[in-house]
């Protein structure tokens, strides 16, 4: 499952598909800093229409996975506003409902302390983000239990992500605040989620200390860089997902069983 999912976003045509993307969106992040004022903001907020589609193209790869097919989904060819807010918020929500306690910590601190100062360092050198003067790195510092609390909570996130993702595609937003049903659920294929959340840790961290390295070279350079890491981050970590249902999809018993076949009547 590891192999896979580590494979996957570079797996025959897959590298392709996903270069078309990294194309399309450091086109985007590059021209809009460059344009006078009106332009700009069209830029930016075809910036946040294409942070949509890409989420939606970031879901239908765990569901390509949940389903069990090997085939990396092409880009979706028509899609509306509704269609992008409504599949957005079905990667997002429980991305924030999962890191919702450090997020409260962070808004009340403003930082996480040590681990804070280097992802969100990290964060404000990502192209588009560095701008956003709210989110600043001149914080205070916490005490250090606090720091301790937020790397707990970090870790409790990512733990939860990933059956926050499943349990959201099969029973809505209102399952995902079930912490116990949720709970119940990671226990029961605890063999294969430990590893996947190691994994998804993993590429989380590879991904921010590979946009602090980038960060050094020209933005030319930089900004398409960035963004392959991005979406192969990305795309491992939905396809990790993914794969957790198809490999243990009968011992969370989410779908309904299928009806015996009756026996064939001898005439």
């Amino acid at each position: 499952m590891i192999r896979d999912a580590l494979t996957y976003p570079v797996r025959r045509d897959h590298g392709l598909v996903l270069a078309v993307g990294v194309a399309c969106f450091s086109v985007l992040l590059l021209v809009g800093p460059l344009l006078p004022g009106p332009a700009a903001l069209l830029v930016m907020l075809l910036d946040l229409a294409a942070v949509l589609y890409f989420a939606i193209f970031f879901y239908s790869v765990m569901e390509e996975a949940t389903a069990g097919r090997d085939r990396l989904p092409l880009w979706p060819e028509e899609v509306d506003g509704y269609a992008l807010l409504r599949q957005a918020v079905q990667l997002l929500a429980p991305l924030i409902l999962s890191f919702l306690p450090l997020i409260v910590l962070r808004v009340y601190w403003r930082n996480f302390g040590g681990l804070g100062e280097t992802i969100w360092g990290a964060m404000a050198h990502f192209p588009g983000v560095g701008s956003l003067g709210a989110f600043g790195r001149d914080i205070p510092v916490m005490p250090l239990w606090a720091v301790w609390l937020s790397y707990g909570l970090a870790a409790v996130g990512f733990a939860y992500f990933p059956m926050a993702m499943l349990v959201f595609s099969f029973y809505g937003e209102t399952a995902v605040v079930n912490v116990v049903g949720v709970a119940r659920s990671i226990r029961r294929i605890a063999r294969d989620y430990a590893p996947a959340v190691a994994l998804l840790i993993a590429l989380f961290t590879g991904l921010v200390a590979g946009i602090r390295l980038l960060d050094r070279l020209p933005e030319l350079i930089a900004v398409p860089l960035s963004l392959c890491l991005c979406f192969y981050a990305m795309t491992a970590a939905m396809r990790v997902t993914g794969l957790l249902y198809a490999r243990n999809k009968e011992r969370l018993g989410w779908e309904p069983s299928k009806p015996p076949v009756p026996e064939q009547v001898a005439g």
